[in-house]
């Protein structure tokens, strides 16, 4: 087989990208793109009269030692290829022209962004205190958190988003990090929207989902199911979009075979309660909890769609959602001391399976407290208790305060 039936189709490219001048190789994986890399960083040592006039960059530290160590193999000789062993010949004349160091092999700049970030501001004088006590961090996270507060509290905007969470702050931090570290794929288009009016953003989202459900149909649900099963499905979703809460007349409570609306008496099986079990009378209606407040927003509106103020409550990986019972029932919530407190009479309660702290007129936030402390951890989200059913087979009503309630 001839040379020239070993070289690639685009073997003129690769050739111009190894020379002078600036390039953006984009290739799949296997192609060669490392290779290429190496080689023009070999041809720039032929150029320069130190090996430290020549930098690789890298996004990731995995990136710079794989580059380090096929650049060091290169120049050690411990390649098969013919270029590439012609070039390190080169280099060796170059290097003993110039005088390089014996060990300038182990000397190349071959590093993260971040990391000549860091190495240009130790170099700046030492009376500027630019370099003193600085690090990189290799874990994000903390800081990301701080951006995700500082936006999610600065702005009176966000009150769809905190609705859309049920007003959980921690979920919502969570769903943003997440987001943060993948913004290389949303944030182009993104950007694209902002030029654009509203009728176009939603043109190209409903665009957007209807090719995405069609595409998980097509190659995700259909092949599972058999024909007759994909038109009972359909019958069913047909069926629950015809039926949509809330419902606004209560039905006879045979509708869809459920009793949720009734207003007739719905029998039922007794349930065979299981060990352990308690009395409502001894679940604590009142907790004293200890932390750091974090996020504190609002008035935005709960639930009920009453305005309130709220926060998050924060001790090691723990971190809980307060809020005011009811307007105005803690009014100083965003006026509590800094730093960690203690929360003495907050109402525990639970929303979307999580725990929640609801505080009124007969609760603290203070700096020191006697009171009895409730892990954050064990806050109660379930239990099993034994009692009498007054009230069954209503979706929601009326509380005797005149406040609603609903499931």
């Amino acid at each position: 087989m001839n040379k020239k039936i070993q070289s690639p189709l685009d073997q003129n490219v690769r050739e111009k990208a190894v020379g002078k001048g600036s390039f953006i190789v984009q290739a799949p994986a296997g192609s060669g793109k490392t290779s290429l890399l190496i080689k023009r960083f070999l041809n720039c040592l032929l150029e320069v009269q130190s090996p430290k006039e020549v930098i690789a960059l890298t996004f990731t530290n995995k990136a710079a030692s794989e580059m380090e160590q096929r650049l060091k193999q290169a120049l050690k000789g411990e390649v098969e290829n013919q270029e590439i062993k012609d070039l390190v010949k080169k280099i060796s004349k170059q290097a003993l022209i110039n005088k390089w160091s014996e060990n300038y092999i182990d000397s190349l700049l071959v590093m993260t962004i971040d990391k000549l970030a860091l190495k240009l501001i130790q170099q700046t004088p030492i009376l500027s205190k630019s370099g003193v006590n600085f690090l990189t961090d290799e874990d994000p996270d903390e800081i990301y958190r701080e951006a995700i507060k500082e936006s999610i509290t600065s702005y009176a905007d966000n009150d769809t988003l905190f609705k859309y969470f049920n007003y959980d702050y921690h979920r919502l931090t969570e769903q943003l990090l997440i987001l943060i570290k993948k913004r290389d794929q949303w944030l182009p288009i993104i950007s694209s929207l902002i030029t654009k009016n509203d009728v176009d953003i939603q043109e190209q989202y409903t665009r957007y989902y209807t090719n995405e459900i069609k595409h998980w149909v097509t190659q995700k649900i259909e092949p599972i199911f058999s024909e007759e099963e994909i038109i009972e499905l359909e019958i069913i979703v047909n069926y629950s979009a015809d039926n949509k809460l809330p419902i606004q007349e209560p039905c006879d409570g045979s509708a869809g075979g459920c009793h949720w609306c009734s207003k007739s008496e719905v029998p039922y099986e007794s349930t065979k309660i299981k060990m352990p079990f308690e009395s409502l009378s001894s679940i604590p209606n009142r907790v004293n909890v200890k932390g750091k407040l974090q996020g504190s927003w609002g008035p935005l509106p709960n639930h009920y769609g009453e305005l309130v103020l709220g926060a998050m409550i924060q001790y090691g990986d723990k971190m809980v959602t307060i809020e005011e019972s009811q307007p105005g029932a803690f009014p100083l919530m965003h006026s509590a001391p800094g730093g960690e407190v203690i929360i003495t009479g907050a109402l525990p309660g639970v929303w979307r399976g999580q725990p929640r702290l609801y505080l009124d007129q007969h609760s603290e936030i203070v700096s020191n407290s006697d009171a009895e402390l409730t892990r954050m951890g064990m806050l109660r989200t379930k239990a099993n208790v034994t009692g009498v059913v007054l009230s069954c087979s209503r979706r929601d009503g009326t509380r005797m305060d005149g406040r609603p309630w609903s499931m």
